[in-house]
């Protein structure tokens, strides 16, 4: 009889403990169990021309997700000129160039959308066009930085509830047109004054009025040129925190560090910074800034090589 309530009692034991296991593996962070799509987010207004020996440069690299049009650049963007429409530029990067990218690379893309200046029609349109040219709408994200306090951005949204419910409008047409496309909706990363009412507001707002409708959350991270990425990392995991977000994919669709190049931490924090986006919980795509045509490029001025950050995004590569 002894023997017989020992067994049971360790066959018990064993069920708990596979219980908790289970229940271990069902509630890890996205991260954990999904790969990060790891790349580069790019201004494709500061990019040049594509030459055979850029594309083979950024093909090196080895990204798996590229970003268009990319940041503010979003929000003055023509896709059908493929030029930026507030200044002159000596490039021009039309829709074939995503095809071309996309080939060389085997990247995918996440398409930045001009929720601000242009229709719901005319970024169907873009889409559609893209579409047909055999790359695949698999991530959507829902305009640039519309937080910030630009008087163009507060016209349209005073506050995060107006971007979202005009989010609200474009999502059910974006997923009638492409049913198979993530969309994600932006957060702002980093704490504001309680008097910055829109921004210190924005969050709690877009979460509460998108949560339903949306894939994702996206977010940018700077380490700022008068911090440390200790202090920026503790700042975020606050400001995400507290965003309330539960099991949403959040997308990494910014990050860099903004420090001066000659000190000498600037490259050890960033590879920190790096790692941090790639194993943060829920984040499912990290995208470092940028490739090439500003200051925190990875390729020379005419895309025929490597700058020293260019080649720490190379080792990267390899783990």
């Amino acid at each position: 009889m002894k023997s017989s309530k020992n067994l049971f009692f360790l066959i018990t034991l064993l069920f708990i403990l596979s219980c908790q296991q289970s229940e271990s593996i069902d509630s890890a962070p996205n991260n954990e169990t999904q790969k990060v799509i790891t790349g580069f987010n790019q201004n494709f207004s500061m990019m040049p021309n594509l030459t055979s020996k850029m594309v083979a440069n950024i093909v090196l690299l080895k990204p798996k997700m590229l970003r268009y049009p990319g940041g503010t650049v979003t929000h003055s963007w023509n896709w059908k000129e493929g030029v930026i429409e507030t200044r002159n530029t000596n490039s021009k990067h039309l829709i074939t160039d995503i095809k071309e990218l996309a080939l060389k690379t085997n990247a995918d893309f996440v398409f930045v959308l001009d929720i601000l200046n242009k229709t719901l029609t005319d970024q169907i349109e873009m889409l559609t066009e893209i579409e047909k040219l055999g790359v695949k709408i698999k991530y959507i994200e829902l305009g640039n930085e519309l937080y910030a306090q630009e008087d163009a951005y507060e016209k349209i949204f005073p506050t995060g509830k107006e971007y979202a419910l005009k989010a609200n409008q474009w999502i059910p047409e974006l997923r009638k047109k492409f049913p198979n496309a993530k969309i994600a909706a932006l957060l702002l990363g980093r704490k504001v004054k309680e008097s910055n009412t829109k921004m210190f507001t924005w969050n709690q707002l877009v979460v509460e009025n998108t949560f339903q409708n949306v894939d994702a959350y996206t977010y940018h991270f700077y380490i700022n040129e008068l911090e440390t990425f200790a202090v920026e990392k503790t700042e975020f995991i606050e400001v995400t925190t507290n965003a309330k977000t539960r099991s949403k994919e959040l997308w990494i669709t910014e990050y860099g560090n903004n420090q001066d190049k000659t000190k000498a931490s600037y490259y050890t924090e960033l590879s920190a910074l790096a790692d941090f986006m790639e194993t943060y919980p829920n984040v499912t795509i990290a995208l470092n800034h940028q490739l090439i045509g500003g200051t925190k490029n990875k390729l020379t001025e005419d895309g025929n090589g490597f700058v020293e950050e260019g080649n720490l995004f190379l080792k990267r590569t390899t783990k």
